[in-house]
């Protein structure tokens, strides 16, 4: 072969290659393709974000299957997504769906926190006023919260207030059994807890029995509702996108079991594109459009370098 021929190779070579990696961009699917995944290696897979068309009836997920012969692992029918394990090329033929939004990466999420809760918010005053929140339920998405705490539990308490558990820490169908269930195993699930429901049993005469005599009632914002703990981060307070919007799908469908008419995720983590195809956000709003209050930490990082932390 002469070098002439040799250089016709390469440059054709080059130009199925440039075509290859442009593929998204030639046909349009480029805008539902997270610009993350154009860095991934041939053949390498990672956690993916499905998130079904707008106004695409319930179902979206198998029929997807169905269509690009591409199996999604787990479909969030609450929030219209699906979570999938895939390569570039499964991504590439998935992003071309008629009934596919965006597909974003699952990204790991993590706690924050929050003190002076009942304080910034007028709490005392609202309790005084006689609104203690008594018979809602409010799902704590987070690591978790101690089902033997004395301010839930009923040895302490005047009555039992955790009213289920379920961990999406390992199970994004859900898990009961430990230690795979709603037992905080970091600790920042059930601070969370204590300010939003906290009885503040060891500031009270319920203490006196062992001749403790408090002199003030420390309380969290609504020491009457009934708390739900849906575990999505482990034991070091690290987590997945796919796990909280699993989480968020399942207190959708559960809401009238346990009258929840709140969730609240305190964590977080940095965004990569806008909130209408970001799939917390979205999901999230699901749950907003579902009926349920939804709290989200927020601004925690202040306005940050860089901006997507902010």
């Amino acid at each position: 072969m002469t070098m002439k021929n040799v250089l016709k190779c390469l440059t054709v070579a080059c130009l199925l290659a440039v075509t290859s990696s442009v593929s998204w961009a030639a046909d349009g699917s480029s805008d539902r393709v997270d610009p993350q995944f154009r860095h991934l290696n041939p053949g390498e897979a990672t956690n993916v974000i499905v998130i079904h068309r707008a106004g695409a009836p319930q179902g979206a997920g198998p029929r997807i299957e169905a269509r690009t012969g591409i199996m999604l692992q787990k479909h969030f029918e609450q929030v219209n997504q699906s979570f999938a394990h895939l390569t570039e090329l499964e991504i590439d033929t998935l992003a071309n769906d008629p009934e596919v939004e965006y597909i974003a990466p699952d990204l790991p999420v993590h706690a924050f926190a929050l003190d002076k809760g009942p304080e910034s918010v007028g709490a005392y005053a609202a309790l005084a006023a006689g609104y203690s929140g008594s018979g809602i339920g409010v799902a704590v998405i987070d690591s978790g919260i101690s089902y033997t705490n004395c301010d839930y539990g009923v040895d302490c308490a005047p009555q039992t207030r955790y009213a289920t558990n379920i961990s999406f820490v390992t199970d994004l169908n859900g898990s009961r059994t430990a230690p795979e269930d709603g037992q905080d195993y970091f600790g920042h699930g059930t601070h969370v807890a204590s300010i939003l429901a906290g009885y503040g049993t060891f500031s009270t005469g319920f203490v006196n029995q062992w001749k403790i005599y408090p002199w003030y009632w420390v309380h969290g914002v609504a020491p009457g509702v009934h708390v739900i703990s849906e575990r999505v981060l482990d034991s070091t307070g690290a987590g997945t996108d796919s796990s909280v919007i699993a989480a968020i799908d399942w207190a959708i469908s559960n809401k009238s079991q346990y009258n929840i008419r709140v969730i609240n995720l305190s964590l977080g983590r940095p965004f990569t594109t806008s909130y209408k195809q970001d799939p917390l956000c979205q999901a999230a709003e699901k749950a907003w459009k579902a009926g349920i209050v939804v709290v989200v930490a927020a601004g925690n990082y202040g306005r940050s370098s860089p901006a997507t932390e902010g």
